[in-house]
């Protein structure tokens, strides 16, 4: 077997917003630390994160690797609980 999944103890997520991080609309902000700190006192790894823009007022999906954010197709689609993250 050449590849395997990315899982424990290992987790990879795209943020797939155009600008961010820029100081464009897309989410630009999230709490990395703060998750790799649960996941390492806890032992409870990330099923996703929380991508956040205060000042477009937008949040949104980070989903763990090859998943990606779909819109559910109800609701404000600046809010992340509207999004899921769906396997390819």
């Amino acid at each position: 077997m050449l590849h395997s999944p990315v899982d424990a103890p290992y987790r990879a997520g795209e943020i797939g917003v155009p600008t961010a991080g820029s100081g464009g609309p897309g989410p630009n902000t999230f709490d990395a630390i703060g998750t790799m700190e649960y996941w390492r006192e806890r032992g409870v790894a990330p099923a996703q994160m929380t991508a956040a823009n205060p000042q477009a007022a937008i949040t949104r999906r980070v989903c763990p690797y090859p998943q990606y954010a779909t819109y559910k197709g109800a609701g404000n689609v600046r809010g992340a609980a509207n999004w899921a993250c769906s396997a390819p």
